[in-house]
């Protein structure tokens, strides 16, 4: 969902394929995911490119940052792994 609003569909725009790149988040454990958050760290989809984007943790300062230089991303709402661990 996070990435629809980074790419809303579009019918000119049918023929184009995306990369969500999420090897980041899946090389790490549910619990280190966690840690970061509890650590206060957000874990969102980064549009680099018209065709890429990549799951990154980020600090609520580098969040800011790219909030003021007009970067387009999503957090990701991770909540519903409290009841996986």
């Amino acid at each position: 969902r996070c990435a629809r609003e980074l790419w809303p569909s579009s019918i000119a725009k049918v023929n184009i394929n995306v990369t969500l790149r999420v090897d980041v988040i899946k090389s790490l454990s549910t619990a280190e995911i966690q840690d970061a958050i509890a650590r206060g760290d957000v874990w969102m989809l980064l549009k680099h490119n018209e065709t890429e984007a990549f799951v990154e943790r980020s600090s609520k300062r580098k969040l800011n940052k790219l909030i003021a230089a007009g970067q387009q991303f999503q957090v990701l709402d991770l909540s519903g792994l409290a009841a996986i661990r």
